[in-house]
């Protein structure tokens, strides 16, 4: 199998740096299934080099699985990612993302095309000597001004935190995470979605979520919003790999939702 990047931000370097810590005999599986209390959520197909081509997401609202969109990766001559486009259940284009590389084969810039495939937004990415990401800025194609500003900190390749500063109306106005990782995802696993912590507007958490211990969302407003998560009851097959674990989320804002409970459990492939 080839070796290839992938487009992700903080992902990206969680798995870049893993050393594959507790898998006891270091047998290469792969993330295949994902069940919300006992549910299909997440399903990824791959090459036969296992490199990610399809991804389906599943809603479980109604106590059944119902798919609900799914993502297409492509690849280029180098078996770097160069895009991934979402669509609806039914076919329709949503969006998709371009991306660009840098002389290191890590993401430089990434074109967010909507659905005429016109660019409404490009981001562009900026390292530190150690090679963890510290910048992200967005800016609108069209207007050519910045809209979203993101710094990060990091702790021996692990993130720490990261703050937004969003140039709208008003002029800026901000929010901040921060993580807490006690374990490395695989280092031969390469995803999109890492980029979650981009802001975009199809984000997703899954890959993320495996890795963390705890997270804390603040977001300024009157009253401010928050929202503290915590993953707990982690459990482990033989070679080390997530199966099953507990999710507890609370939130505080104007509205005060209620908290939320739940299982996920993880299937793999070899």
């Amino acid at each position: 199998m080839k070796t290839f990047f992938f487009l992700a931000t903080i992902v990206f370097l969680l798995f870049a740096c893993a050393k594959d810590k507790g898998n006891s005999n270091n047998k290469q599986k792969y993330l295949s299934k994902v069940f919300r209390n006992g549910l299909l959520e997440t399903e990824i197909f791959y090459t036969s080099d296992k490199k990610p081509i399809r991804r389906n997401f599943y809603g479980t609202g109604t106590g059944t699985s119902v798919l609900s969109s799914f993502r297409i990766y492509e690849y280029n001559n180098e078996n770097l990612l160069e895009s991934m486009t979402e669509f609806s259940k039914n076919n329709t284009f949503i969006n998709k993302y371009r991306i660009q590389y840098g002389a290191n084969k890590k993401p430089a810039r990434m074109d967010d095309l909507k659905n005429d495939n016109t660019t409404q937004f490009y981001h562009l990415f900026e390292y530190d000597a150690q090679g963890d990401l510290v910048k992200a800025n967005i800016w609108n194609d069209i207007t050519n001004k910045q809209t979203v500003a993101i710094t990060y900190s990091w702790s021996q390749h692990k993130l720490t935190k990261l703050i937004r500063i969003y140039y709208n109306n008003p002029p800026s106005m901000l929010d901040s995470s921060t993580y807490s990782f006690s374990r490395d995802l695989p280092s031969h696993w390469n995803y999109f979605e890492g980029f979650v912590f981009a802001s975009l507007p199809n984000g997703d958490r899954t890959f993320m979520d495996m890795a963390l211990d705890s997270s804390f969302y603040y977001y300024v407003d009157a009253p401010p919003s928050t929202s503290k998560a915590t993953y707990s009851q982690k459990q482990y097959d033989a070679n080390g790999y997530l199966s099953k674990q507990h999710f507890s989320y609370i939130y505080t804002s104007f509205y005060n939702p209620p908290p939320e409970n739940y299982d996920r459990t993880y299937e793999y492939i070899e």
